[in-house]
């Protein structure tokens, strides 16, 4: 734990933050104002993969396939380690299908589900043909949501319900709370 002054308090917070969830619930919006909060780094895990193969991940995917994507991210952030303290790490959704990533990041690191319904993620994101979302031979992305909740349920440290209103700043304030 580090002690960490926020605009209003003193807060002990965990040396490494690793933010999972669909899709769609704001890892990334919601890591980077964490971060800038905490004064922390912020590391998206899709950036790093889409920097090592320079193309967007849904391209990347189209020409290889989910396997080989799953096994170029865990190979992207397996090889982070160690992990630099005072980080906020917003992964994939994906990760989740990797158990060693997994057992990784929970071993160095508070791992946050942030939580949302599928329909406000399907209200938020109107296309997912462009996110690089890995399927998992799921029909429909009704079957994929149930599947990944379970795992990510499995993994969490701390469970963050998103709700039907996204409000990043409310959500980075809950984050903050729930660690203190």
């Amino acid at each position: 734990m580090i002690l960490r002054y926020t605009s209003r308090t003193m807060i002990k917070l965990p040396s490494r933050i690793t933010l999972i969830g669909m899709s769609g619930v704001g890892k990334t919006s919601i890591g980077q104002l964490l971060a800038q909060k905490t004064n922390y780094t912020f590391i998206d895990t899709d950036k790093l993969i889409q920097r090592s193969i320079n193309k967007p991940l849904h391209i990347y995917i189209n020409q290889h396939s989910e396997s080989e994507f799953l096994a170029l991210e865990e190979s992207i952030i397996l090889s982070s380690h160690p992990l630099p303290d005072q980080l906020i790490l917003s992964t994939g959704g994906s990760v989740i299908y990797s158990i060693k990533i997994m057992t990784f990041l929970s071993q160095h690191s508070t791992i946050i589900y942030l939580k949302d319904s599928l329909n406000n993620i399907q209200k938020r994101i109107k296309s997912f043909k462009t996110r690089g979302l890995i399927k998992n031979n799921k029909k429909t992305l009704k079957d994929l949501f149930i599947e990944r909740e379970t795992l990510y349920n499995n993994y969490a440290s701390i469970t963050i319900p998103i709700g039907p209103i996204f409000n990043v700043e409310n959500q980075v304030e809950k984050i903050i709370s729930s660690l203190s």
